[in-house]
């Protein structure tokens, strides 16, 4: 199909996904970013729902901040921005360890703190998430190259690998427990692309993604929302995935 059919029908799907969750309790909360999926959400949550809010969080003039502003001032939808606290890991680090079983990126915490007030202006918020992956943000040109598999898994490798500083090993283990485990990341994410069935690099890089970052790690923020929220998350819809990973890639 030409590029005009899979814009056309992703924009479909995904006005479908959301038209599905626009129901009460009103008013409705996005959790609006400078990113892409946050956006489209409001773009088409504004067109299906009566009474919709944008809420922001984050350092002052950030760039998440100036680009929710413009994007509501556009649609003429309410925005609440509430400022996030320098001290959030200090005040939310133990109770995001909890929620997350310490398996979340302690950074994301910062959602913790401001979340008490954004609930005040919308009980239910709409998060992006699966949509930088179903979106294809692991797509670029050089990953579009046929790759042998070992370079693809050296390429997916050194992007995804960020261990502890090497001098810092022998205080998070023991000799012998080092000796355990440290091939195991290696092995782990190259069981894991052959299980893709693809000889695409960029489809084995999306398949890590979809099937072990998002759900390992990726929903853990969602969970983190889902504290004080009640959340929803359209780009999981079922009939916009399936479209979405059947779009060839490029």
């Amino acid at each position: 199909h030409p590029e005009d059919f899979y814009v056309e029908q992703w924009a479909h799907v995904l006005r479908q996904a959301v038209a599905r969750q626009a129901r009460p309790p009103f008013p409705l909360g996005v959790l609006l970013t400078g990113g892409l999926d946050s956006r489209s959400l409001l773009g088409m949550l504004h067109q299906d729902a009566a009474g919709v809010v944008a809420l922001t969080f984050g350092v002052p003039d950030c760039d998440d901040l100036r680009i929710a502003r413009e994007v509501a001032g556009l649609l003429g939808v309410p925005h609440t921005y509430v400022p996030m606290d320098p001290a959030y890991l200090a005040q939310w680090g133990s109770r995001g360890v909890q929620i997350t079983d310490g398996m979340k990126s302690c950074v994301h915490f910062n959602l913790l703190g401001p979340l008490a007030q954004l609930v005040q202006k919308a009980r239910v918020l709409y998060k992006g998430f699966l949509g930088g992956t179903l979106q294809g943000h692991v797509v670029r040109p050089d990953r579009l190259a046929p790759l042998r598999s070992e370079d693809a898994l050296a390429l997916v490798f050194s992007a995804r690998n960020h261990p502890f500083p090497a001098g810092e090993w022998t205080q998070l283990y023991t000799a012998e427990m080092w000796d355990q485990v440290q091939s195991l990341p290696r092995q782990a994410l190259q069981d894991a692309l052959a299980r893709s069935q693809s000889d695409w690099s960029v489809d084995k890089d999306s398949y890590i993604d979809l099937y072990q970052e998002d759900v390992r790690f990726t929903l853990l923020g969602v969970e983190l929302a889902r504290s004080q929220a009640l959340v929803r998350v359209p780009m999981a819809d079922q009939d916009y995935i399936r479209f979405s990973v059947s779009v060839p890639p490029g």
